[in-house]
């Protein structure tokens, strides 16, 4: 971990080239809409995601979906602590195989050392910055995109979340030396000083945890050194192959589209606004990185209904109405001399092509 001086407004903030989170910060989310009985599946939808979205827990999915649904959640909730609550109740499990490296850890410095690590695998975009002076350390969280606001709600849960695995690792009791936020708390302090159990100020440069130093080092409990070494240098390596082999594998735009399309095709929304809120990007700079490859979204849509189609009438698995529905169509006719214009065929000629099951 690389210490500064305290300098925050002048650290490096370059923007990376889209902003991402792993699907797994979804999860206690979705966990508390279901206990309060909210549309979730509504709320998803808002943001262009469904639940098939959320399935693989590594699975990247855009940073903005996630600040705004956790914003919404508060008022879905009638909660305007939602944030700061459910990050009272974050526990390491939640964290998954990154678990087993921090329970092996020396101290708490070496624990925060570890989300330095792999903030930039779990969220792009995102900056955990570090600033050492000679009684405190100051660890600062911002997100680099400043037109995702308002993050209340996140910042809230990411600090109160680090606040909590801090106590679950040393006691109860711990209180941090000062809690910075960049919103206003105005009306707010008394809830969040009661959580924190120390000062707390907002409308500041960042969101921060002011920790002693000798909190940071003090040891904790774990085993010995050398085993815990051993572990985490083999969870790291198996970790950073794992949440950042996919960051940046896709050769195109119109690979990344298409992927997109054919995840989505017959299960959740599906137009071109969805489609570059997901890559993030507006619908405008897609439909022009499209059209720079010789393509254009229609026709990618297009493809993947007639590949879809062709699969799934040649395997006789469904009606032509029910296909048609699950490709998107309004009704079989609008279905029916789309495919033709692709084939040449009506859905049943094709159909008949397919050799008998029997």
């Amino acid at each position: 971990m690389q210490d500064t001086k305290r300098q925050p407004q002048q650290a490096s903030r370059k923007p990376r080239r889209c902003s991402t989170i792993r699907a797994f910060f979804f999860e206690p989310i979705i966990g508390e809409l279901l206990r309060h009985h909210a549309p979730i599946d509504k709320l998803l939808r808002k943001q262009g995601l469904s639940r098939a979205d959320l399935r693989s827990p590594y699975a990247r999915l855009p940073l903005r979906s996630y600040i705004e649904l956790m914003e919404d959640a508060a008022v879905a909730t009638s909660n305007p602590y939602f944030g700061l609550e459910l990050g009272s109740s974050f526990r390491l499990q939640m964290l998954g195989p990154i678990c087993a490296i921090i329970l092996n850890a020396g101290s708490l410095r070496e624990v925060l050392g570890i989300f330095e690590t792999f903030q930039t695998a779990w969220q792009a975009n995102t900056n955990l910055i570090v600033t050492r002076e000679d009684d405190t350390t100051v660890y600062s969280y911002g997100v680099g995109d400043p037109s995702l606001w308002p993050r209340r709600q996140d910042a809230e849960f990411t600090i109160s979340a680090i606040v909590s695995l801090i106590r679950q690792l040393t006691t109860p009791r711990w209180t941090p030396v000062l809690i910075e936020f960049e919103h206003e708390i105005e009306t707010r302090e008394q809830r969040l000083a009661a959580f924190f159990k120390g000062p707390v100020r907002g409308s500041g440069t960042f969101n921060g945890i002011t920790i002693n130093n000798r909190d940071l080092d003090r040891p904790l409990p774990g085993a010995s050194d050398d085993d815990r070494h051993g572990v985490i240098r083999t969870a790291e390596r198996h970790l950073m192959d794992l949440m950042t082999g996919d960051s940046d594998e896709t050769a195109s735009v119109s690979e990344a589209v298409a992927t997109c399309i054919s995840r989505r095709l017959g299960g959740s929304a599906l137009d071109i606004d969805v489609i570059a809120k997901e890559l993030n990007l507006s619908a405008r700079s897609l439909r022009r990185k499209l059209e720079l490859e010789g393509t254009s979204f229609r026709e990618m849509l297009q493809s993947q209904r007639k590949q879809k189609a062709e699969k799934l009438l040649l395997s006789r698995t469904m009606q032509v109405s029910e296909l048609a529905s699950r490709l998107g169509y309004s009704d079989i006719a609008v279905f029916s001399r789309a495919f033709k214009t692709w084939t040449g065929l009506s859905p049943k000629q094709f159909a008949k092509r397919a050799p008998s099951k029997r």
